[in-house]
């Protein structure tokens, strides 16, 4: 079958069962290292952002609208994106261990900390570049401590993000292979599947297309088998019903259902009379 065919190289691939069994060994160290490297960087992050919040608002020398945009910006965009990634990590981490499958590890989470790891504090780290006469200002703590601490952390930050990036990109793999394996195994069930029950598609469509080309046979075949006797007796066993029908019917029925067909002197008949008027009409 072409089924088969296209999913015969599926069973080399390990199991879901198989990669779990290299948990202790292999996968624990990394997925112990991301959780602590995560934990790590949002109290750096988190501590870097109130340091930050501080050293706005006590930079008197800033116009009171900048400072608050600062504010607003640090704490309604990336506090609560943090604290989602983190309340997604831990809940799909617990959810991964009781299924014992790491294909549920929260993907947003580490796309959000391999993203803020790298591509963030790159593009922070070139604008302390460009400023560096504010960066080494920064770093002599003459002027502003609670600056010049915010840039100690943040230099911590980068270096710590950028390492972490690595940690992020093993656990992403190790996440890959359960993914391919959950799928692997999907699809060898499904190919037993269909190795037991071994569908004959052609004798299935071929039944269908006979049965519909049998259909207007089978009615041509009844109406030829139809006699002439049959149809008298169908017409008898009609006049016989409308017969008991009416003959249920009282004389004042009878009447008036006369009168409604405009029968001509229907007062002066008979019960059985107008009967056999109504029948003869009728027909």
């Amino acid at each position: 079958m072409i089924f088969n065919n296209l999913f015969n190289n599926q069973k080399d691939f390990e199991t879901v069962l198989k990669l779990w069994e290299k948990e202790p060994k292999k996968f624990r160290i990394w997925i112990i290292m991301q959780s602590i490297a995560i934990a790590l960087y949002s109290i750096i992050y988190i501590t870097t952002f109130i340091l930050l919040i501080v050293s706005i608002a006590m930079n008197k020398n800033a116009p009171e609208e900048n400072r608050l945009s600062n504010i607003n910006f640090t704490i309604f965009f990336f506090f609560p994106l943090l604290v989602l990634s983190l309340y997604s990590h831990f809940k799909n981490l617990r959810l991964s261990y009781i299924k014992r499958n790491f294909m549920y590890l929260s993907g947003a989470a580490l796309s959000f900390f391999s993203f803020i790891s790298v591509g963030f504090l790159i593009f922070q780290a070139i604008v302390l570049m460009v400023h560096r006469d504010v960066f080494f200002a920064a770093l002599s703590f003459q002027n502003n401590i609670v600056f010049s601490w915010f840039m100690v952390l943040y230099i911590i930050l980068t270096i710590f993000g950028i390492s972490t990036f690595f940690i992020h990109q093993a656990v992403r793999n190790i996440k890959k292979q359960f993914i391919i394996a959950d799928q692997n195994e999907k699809i060898n069930q499904f190919n037993e599947l269909l190795k037991t029950q071994k569908p004959d598609f052609e004798n299935f469509f071929e039944n269908i297309f006979s049965e519909q080309k049998n259909q207007p046979k089978n009615q041509t075949n009844d109406k030829k088998n139809k006699s002439p006797e049959s149809g008298i007796n169908e017409e008898r066993e009609k006049e016989t019903l409308k017969y008991q029908k009416l003959n249920k019917l009282t004389l004042e029925q009878l009447r008036k259902i006369a009168k409604d067909l405009e029968i001509s002197g229907y007062q002066t008949l008979t019960r059985d009379e107008l009967i056999k008027i109504i029948l003869k009409i009728s027909d």
